[in-house]
């Protein structure tokens, strides 16, 4: 039996992300009801929904975390149903089937070359599967969906009306799109894993992350003074930012002015008050601004040069958006000046302005193409925005300390080691029966020691190499207390080698990568770009010796993972399937080497761990000591932040909440050894590490001047 439930609740807010609910609906396809929670029958039938076959939702997550905060008792059954694969989303399934039929969630593709935005909320969803039309019912401000609240401790028999059929329909129509998207059922394998995960974000979104606000009005002075185009000449003298125009008396009252004041002063500034008095009328002025076409211009000439794709609008002009700009980063210092004056403009207009209610909530994508969980923040357009909501994956580092733990408790990070290390080497495994990397991993090396070792051996003329890769690496571990700074350094440019070349990176491109993913400046170490990219082949030759499944690797995806549909002459595309059967089509080849090894593997990994805390912290019958003490804060793709209580327990429930997050990815890394250890710290701080007391307690890590 496929039931859909769905709730209507009083309005949400900050601090009440999971508000009280007022009425309940329910469509089993051969029944329907709308039951009030002044109803005797409330509790009963949803403990009857919560025990069928199958759940289907919108936006589940919410509803759930109503219940678990309104009827705590339910806990055990809802958890349950999550468990066993029995609760889905109508939402999460369209994604899925729109990721394994185009590869794309953002734009449907048509067949005049013309491309229209995808949608998911359930009125977009009605239009499409069902032909029902009901996006202005729900779009209304005086809609019902923002105003049950009203109707709370009336009986759903006494409801107008239109509020009756409104919840009615969510149920009726939630479970008929089910049906219809039940076609694609191939590409659906994994909406019960995606809907576990989002269960266990939104009730990180509900919990909220405590801010300083002290702190924040701080940074917020300091930032504003920042801001001023006296720090920017650079692009002024190169033509991206036009100065700004100060206020000046229109034309022929300017020599009345000048009379006024004896001279003409450099900034009529300061003198526009007391002649506005005396009735000279001024110019309004002008904040800087950039000059687009110079802007766009420097976002090709540097892509070019290291080999990045150009990403161009919608109308078709070379776009410098956020996407772009993570790209570029670190490759060319005008257009990081540009990057650096517009992470202040978003810290002073955005950022820190919501961080001074004193507690935000992160929201999250459930998926994006890689399978991957993205952030976001409150929209640009919504001015009066219902809870200060944030990109905590995207967090400036000059405000992460102004995120803080409760009183009485500690923030927890606990962050996979080389955990996309650890996918290439369990897919080659999977692939082939066998991986050198693997193999190291397994035997408790450091793969990016190893790895700088073998580049050490071929580049560091100093470095005493032997042809024993393993003889190699201990001596370049005996380098790590005598020579720190040598060991860093190799250290450091295995990182971008490791990581970047499994993902199918040429040589050019991989120059660009290094300097902006990890700061390795390779044209500064080679000399000049084409020196670089030389360079840039001698480490991808020396890192298929190091680990030469890779090689098998390539061809795998080049034999067996062309999107034969999608693909053009010259153009050819690619497609690959997830541990949990999610399928990805329509996709470039580094897309597809990366997403197939890397990215897609841990994020899946990474979800299943999320839910496990999620049970751990929220459901009594999983007989935890995360239960009712513990909540999540924030999760950043591998490393995810948990609230604890500072008490005689910290230690226990410390290590406990990191076997949990160790055990979830090991449910996709069944061969390779996953890694990673708790850090305690107050303030959210990069380099907070695992501090033990004389007793071998975990305790929290204090920043030392260097660090903080």
């Amino acid at each position: 039996m496929i039931v859909c439930f769905d709730l209507e609740t009083y309005r949400f807010g900050p601090c009440n992300l999971a508000p009280k609910p007022v009425c309940l609906s329910y469509c089993d396809g051969e029944n329907s009801a709308v039951v009030a929670t002044c109803e005797s029958g409330f509790d009963d039938l949803l403990e009857h929904t919560l025990k069928q076959d199958l759940i289907t939702t919108a936006n589940g997550a919410y509803d759930a975390a109503v219940i678990l905060q309104h009827r705590p008792k339910l806990a055990p059954l809802l958890f349950k149903a999550y468990r066993e694969d029995r609760v889905t989303d109508i939402q999460i399934r369209e994604q899925l089937k729109n990721l394994g039929t185009t590869g794309d969630l953002k734009f449907a593709f048509l067949p005049n070359g013309a491309k229209s935005p995808l949608k998911y909320s359930q009125a977009d969803l009605e239009k499409k599967h069902l032909g029902i039309d009901r996006s202005e019912e729900k779009d209304r401000d005086d809609s019902w969906r923002t105003n049950y609240e009203i109707l709370d401790g009336i009986p759903a028999s006494e409801y107008p009306p239109e509020a009756f059929a409104y919840s009615r329909d969510d149920s009726v129509n939630g479970r008929a799109i089910h049906i219809a998207q039940d076609a694609d059922a191939h590409l659906l394998r994994a909406q019960f894993l995606h809907a576990r995960a989002s269960l266990a974000l939104y009730l990180n979104s509900a919990w909220g992350f405590p801010v300083d606000s002290e702190m924040v009005e701080k940074l917020f002075a300091e930032m504003s003074e920042r801001f001023h185009e006296r720090h920017f000449q650079n692009l002024i003298k190169h033509g991206l930012l036009r100065p700004s125009e100060p206020p000046r008396p229109h034309t022929r009252l300017q020599k009345k002015a000048v009379e006024i004041l004896g001279s003409a002063p450099p900034d009529w500034t300061p003198h526009v008050e007391r002649l506005t008095a005396l009735g000279i009328k001024f110019t309004a002025g002008e904040d800087a601004s950039y000059n687009t076409a110079m802007l766009r211009a420097h976002v090709e000439q540097v892509s070019e040069k290291f080999d990045i794709p150009i990403v161009h609008t919608d109308t078709g002009l070379v776009s410098y958006a956020e996407e772009v700009q993570v790209e570029l980063k670190g490759l060319d210092p005008i257009f990081d000046e540009y990057i650096a004056r517009n992470e202040i403009q978003k810290l002073v207009t955005t950022e820190l302005p919501r961080m001074r209610q004193g507690r935000v909530h992160p929201k999250y994508n459930i998926l994006v193409k890689t399978s991957r969980v993205s952030s976001y923040g409150n929209s640009k357009k919504d001015k009066n925005p219902a809870y200060p909501a944030a990109n905590i994956q995207q967090i400036d580092p000059r405000v992460r300390e102004a995120y803080i733990a409760d009183p009485g408790t500690v923030l927890c990070s606990i962050d996979y080691d080389f955990i996309e290390l650890v996918s290439a080497a369990q897919k080659c495994l999977t692939l082939f029966g066998q991986s050198v990397l693997a193999d190291r991993i397994n035997s408790g090396y450091d793969p990016h020691a190893y790895l700088g070792a073998a580049l050490a051996r071929r580049l560091d003329p100093e470095f005493k190499w032997s042809r024993d890769n393993d003889e190699n690496y201990q001596t370049f571990l005996a380098l790590k207390k005598p020579d720190e700074k040598r060991y860093k350094h190799w250290r450091t440019f295995a990182k971008p080698t490791g990581l970047g070349f499994p993902g199918g990176l040429g040589a050019k491109r991989f120059v660009g990568y290094a300097k902006s993913t990890f700061g390795v400046d390779m044209i500064e170490m080679a000399g000049s770009m084409d020196a670089a990219v030389k360079l840039a082949k001698a480490l991808k030759a020396e890192w298929l010796v190091t680990y030469p499944e890779f090689e098998a690797y390539f061809r795998w995806v080049l034999r067996e993972c062309v999107d034969l549909e999608w693909s053009d002459a010259g153009d050819p595309r690619y497609q690959y399937v997830s541990p949990f059967g999610t399928l990805r089509r329509n996709c470039y080849y580094t897309e597809a080497t990366n997403g197939a090894a890397l990215q897609t593997a841990t994020a899946e990994g990474a979800k299943i761990a999320l839910f496990k805390l999620a049970e751990a912290m929220y459901d009594p019958a999983a007989d935890s000591c995360l239960f009712g003490a513990c909540h999540q804060v924030a999760f950043i793709h591998d490393e995810v932040i948990l609230q604890i209580p500072l008490d005689a327990y910290t230690h226990e429930r410390a290590f406990e909440a990191a076997r949990l997050w160790r055990e979830g990815m090991s449910e996709i890394m069944t061969k390779v050894k996953v890694g990673a250890e708790p850090a305690l710290m107050f303030r959210w701080n990069k380099a907070a590490s695992p501090t033990f007391d004389q007793n071998k307690r975990l305790i929290p890590w204090q920043p030392t001047k260097k660090s903080a």
